[in-house]
């Protein structure tokens, strides 16, 4: 067992409960490294002329543009990938009422959740087997990220 996969284990045990719809794969912190290496060369274009913003202001900016790059799909929950082992059990009771799609990112061929996590788990707990989730691939990302620096 990796040490990650360790700590997250105790997360669940102490704080939070397991991921309804599954645990992430074992490579998904190299995974979201690689992601995380994407998103912060798009913030960076994005916000080349925000300096002056506070940090989440921009950061704020950065998701709404990688949002806008989506498009609405329905999709199968068993198709989806986690990216949190260990959910808030509080934040899980209601997060089905949010309006707000759940962003997937598609990335070598699989669909990771990437922001609503907890909204897909508790839509899953609620019996539905399909939701509508915002999909961005990150192929788009990245070709906005050039265009935006050229």
């Amino acid at each position: 067992m990796k040490l990650h996969q360790l700590v997250e284990r105790i997360q669940i045990d102490s704080d939070r409960v397991e991921n309804p719809i599954g645990l992430p794969p074992d490579d998904i912190y190299d995974i979201m490294d690689e992601l995380w290496d994407i998103e912060g060369a798009f913030h960076t274009v994005v916000n080349q002329d925000n300096d002056d913003l506070p940090m989440n202001l921009q950061a704020r900016k950065t998701s709404e543009e990688i949002e806008k790059l989506g498009k609405p799909k329905n999709m199968a929950v068993s198709d989806l990938i986690p990216m949190e082992a260990g959910l808030d059990p509080e934040h899980l009771k209601v997060a089905h009422l949010s309006d707000k799609l759940a962003t997937v990112y598609l990335y070598k061929g699989k669909y990771y959740i990437n922001d609503g996590n907890h909204r897909v788990a508790s839509m899953f707990q609620k019996g539905l087997t399909h939701i509508h989730v915002n999909v961005v691939d990150v192929n788009d990302v990245i070709a906005a990220t050039r265009k935006l620096a050229s």
